[in-house]
């Protein structure tokens, strides 16, 4: 017997005071049996206090294990990496079909022990989700067991509590189905095989145990001891308990105490393990010794240390992936030439300058591929008749992306910045944002599909939260309150920009909420249980826009499962994703496309043979009559401009530029509203406001917005000029200043003035421009993005204009 054992076993003995010093001694105990908030509408632990929960106790290592998905994996890797001392343990509870004639699903805990562990797992989690998982449109994932079975490959198996793949059928009195299903995991498992046993609040689970533990002597089979963790305290089990009512459609009235839990399933210490337990403390040291054999190393960065993207390669007919984009984007700058009649040397020559630079940043950060593919379905869905954006975000700043018809908006004329998309003092993903018709967005999507490979090509799963008026209104049906007592507590609760406040900042805000809670034991309870499923995770979602187009199947990369129609859906999010190397590409649908092309269609239609040309991309943008409408405030149905408060912005400012119809994009926020920054750029605009500034330089840079700083291109491009930055480094200035940490911007002040001075500047001014570009910076926009957007918005506005009830 190991010195850990005899130790644990001298614990169990003693009592009071000997009992905790010597638990000091111990080891901790390893949690191999927790959900998290990624177990959908089950769990209330968050992976923050799962983490936090092993720290505080002292835990080496520690599991998740969610029901049946590897939602939450990569993000409980990136926590537990940052805690530093900490080893993920990464697993799933499965649900196993025993036999197809019966309906029921036996559980099991499966945790990986290495690396090849850890892609069987994500290929059995895939099998579940999409082989077996999806009926009817409902998705109930599970495994047969034979194919459990066949696929033991670096992979610890535990048994599962009262639900188990063995108590389940000993509960039911079928103990020869049990024993031959026993059988069949030693066979498949051998030493890799555990007993799982827990300690609730149910008679029954001390008869299963005993059972086991009969059996493991019997056997040969080690045992194991397992909290099944679904919430942090002990505290929390009712709150856990109206959660679970929540997603199962139950009232208390109709299940008083309802049976759905027991009070024991929370993150309990190893002193209470270890007590619970002291009848067989090798079940508590085994913990420690499946922990130790579990080691899965994840890494998303080659041998050089550089983070690996799985981008399909995009070869030319007959040329490499750099040298086919570099032919392509030099050959469409040529062709906006043309078609824009720029032929002046001098001005060519800044163009090519610029292509140039961007095309050594594109391939040096090895994205020559992604702006391919991008220009690649953007070309196929105009050749097809399919309406495409002008652009949208920071990816108009790309001179490049605008050679090969990415983006439909001259940078260097409205001076847009290329650092702001790809910074290569930051190496992130390119993230083009493309906005097709809605009619038509599959198209392009099916498109991409047979182009890559279905297997290649899959959207990206998101999850519903529990916010604060749902979370209010799950709590008062489960507690039996009336719809209209309800409704009541609900409509108090505010919004902002559309999203509900959070309980307590509405209680904070809003006095008869206050009063209500205060005046009303009831109330106050469904407050308090509200709190403690607000923010929880309801259920999975589809990303909006972004689709994965992978240079191997998505399934050798990442967990997948499926939509309710069937489409595969990564299980990591956005942000998991791109972590894993996983590409995205977003496809958003956007219905002024529609409309743009219906009207150009009627109006070539019944206008007469001088509207032949007339096309959704071609709309003029400088025409009068689109200023005057806009200025006027009559902008219900302009892109954008629809709102009351818009309406009363433009008819404030009177825009007769495309510059000013891009600024009120980027004024129209909270922060420029409540700064005095919109009546700046009015009284600039009209005169009645003098256009001042510290330094000559600024001029040139805030000229089209009166001496506001108004866009981060404007803050990257002050930091170059007046400080000497390059506009990688301004790029990294202006997320620093946009995140307010105090000990980065006093690092960046210094470098700013520096730099200023360096120059010739006077200090006290460098200083004095910092604090007025920080004030700024927070508030700042993306000119990219208002730009392009500003275009779709004048060219609604020129056919409201001219062409309104002309037929």
């Amino acid at each position: 017997m190991t010195a850990r054992l005899l130790l644990i076993e001298k614990i169990c003995q003693l009592s009071g005071e000997g009992q905790t010093a010597l638990i000091g001694e111990l080891v901790s105990f390893v949690h191999l049996h927790t959900h998290s908030e990624y177990s959908l509408s089950s769990s209330l632990l968050s992976l923050k206090d799962l983490v936090s929960a092993a720290q505080k106790h002292k835990m080496p290592a520690v599991a998740l294990t969610d029901w049946a998905n590897l939602y939450g994996a990569l993000a409980f890797w990136k926590a537990c990496k940052k805690a530093g001392d900490l080893k993920p343990i990464f697993g799933v509870e499965m649900g196993i079909r025993c036999d197809s004639d019966d309906p029921q699903l036996r559980h099991v805990l499966l945790l990986a022990k290495n690396l090849e562990g850890f892609q069987n797992l994500q290929n059995l989690v895939t099998r579940a989700h999409c082989d077996f998982g999806l009926v009817d449109g409902e998705l109930r994932p599970y495994l047969p067991l034979d194919c459990l079975l066949e696929n033991p490959q670096g992979l610890t198996l535990l048994t599962g509590g009262l639900k188990g793949i063995l108590n389940s059928y000993l509960l039911q009195d079928q103990k020869k189905t049990a024993q031959s299903i026993l059988e069949s995991l030693k066979s498949a498992f051998a030493s890799n095989l555990y007993f799982e046993l827990q300690s609730t609040q149910f008679k029954i689970q001390d008869q299963a145990n005993q059972t086991l533990i009969e059996w493991g002597q019997k056997e040969g089979v080690p045992l194991v001891a397992t909290a099944d963790v679904h919430y942090k305290e002990a505290d929390e089990a009712f709150a856990h308990e109206i959660w679970m009512m929540v997603s199962q459609k139950l009232t208390l009235e109709e299940n008083p105490r309802s049976g759905l839990t027991s009070a024991e399933f929370y993150f309990k210490s190893p002193e209470e393990m270890a007590q619970s337990f002291s009848n067989v403390p090798e079940a508590i040291s085994n913990s420690l010794e499946i922990a130790q054999q579990c080691n899965v190393e994840l890494s998303f960065h080659d041998d050089e240390g550089k983070r690996i993207f799985f981008l399909p390669e995009f070869k030319g007919p007959s040329m490499g992936q750099d040298e086919f984009f570099a032919q392509e984007s030099r050959e469409g700058l040529e062709s906006r030439f043309k078609k824009h009649g720029i032929d002046d040397p001098e001005k060519q020559k800044v163009y090519t300058e610029r292509l140039d630079y961007e095309i050594k940043t594109i391939q040096k950060m090895g994205f020559a591929g992604y702006y391919l593919i991008v220009s690649d379905f953007i070309r196929w869905a105009k050749r097809n008749e399919i309406p495409v954006g002008p652009g949208r975000g920071s990816g108009a700043g790309s001179i490049a992306a605008w050679a090969l018809d990415i983006i439909d908006l001259d940078p260097i004329e409205f001076g847009l910045v290329f650092e702001r998309f790809l910074n290569p003092e930051r190496v992130s993903l390119p993230d083009f944002d493309v906005d097709f018709c809605q009619a038509n967005r599959h198209k392009v999507i099916e498109y991409v599909g047979q182009k890559y490979g279905q297997d290649h090509v899959c959207q990206i799963v998101t999850y519903a939260k529990e916010q604060s008026k749902n979370a209010i209104k799950d709590v008062a049906r489960v507690m039996g309150l009336s719809f209209a007592e309800s409704n009541r507590l609900t409509k108090l609760i505010p919004s902002v920009q559309a999203r509900p406040l959070s309980i307590q900042e509405s209680l904070d805000e809003v006095d008869e909420l206050k009063q209500l809670m205060l005046d009303e034991p009831r109330y106050k309870q469904v407050f308090d249980l509200a709190m403690s499923l607000e923010g929880a995770l309801r259920q999975p979602g589809v990303h909006a826009a972004g689709v994965i187009i992978a240079s191997r199947p998505v399934a050798e990369l990442a967990p997948l499962s499926r939509d309710a129609n069937g489409n595969l859906l990564t299980q990591w999010d956005m942000k998991m994703s791109e972590e894993a190397g996983l590409v995205k590409f977003d496809f958003l649908g956007l219905v002024t496309l529609d409309l743009l092309d219906l009207s150009c269609q009627l109006i070539r239609e019944h206008g007469g043979s001088q509207y032949d040309g007339l096309q959704y991309d071609t709309i003029p943008v400088d025409d009068e009559a689109s200023y005057t409408l806009i200025s006027s405030g009559n902008t219900l149905g302009v892109f954008q401009l629809e709102s009351t408060g818009m309406q009363n912005l433009c008819t404030r400012i009177r825009p007769d530029s495309f510059e000013d119809i891009a600024a009120i994009n980027a004024l129209y926020r909270p922060g420029p509203l409540e700064s005095g920054m919109v009546d700046d750029y009015i009284n600039r605009k009209h005169g009645r406001a003098e256009v001042s500034v510290i330094f000559p330089e600024m001029k040139e840079i805030l000229k089209d917005t009166y001496g506001v700083i108004l866009y981060q291109e404007q803050v990257m491009r002050l930091a170059r000029e007046i400080s000497g930055y390059t506009l990688g480094g301004a790029d990294l200035l202006r997320r620093a200043m946009g995140k307010k940490i105090a000990e980065e911007m006093e690092a960046q002040r210094g470098v700013f003035v520096s730099g200023a001075e360096k120059l010739g500047r006077e200090a006290k001014k460098a200083s004095e421009l910092f604090d007025l570009i920080a004030k700024f910076a927070g508030y700042g926009f993306n000119k990219s993005h208002a730009a392009a957007y500003a275009k779709l918005a004048i060219q609604t506005a020129y056919l409201k204009a001219k062409h309104t009830c002309e037929f």
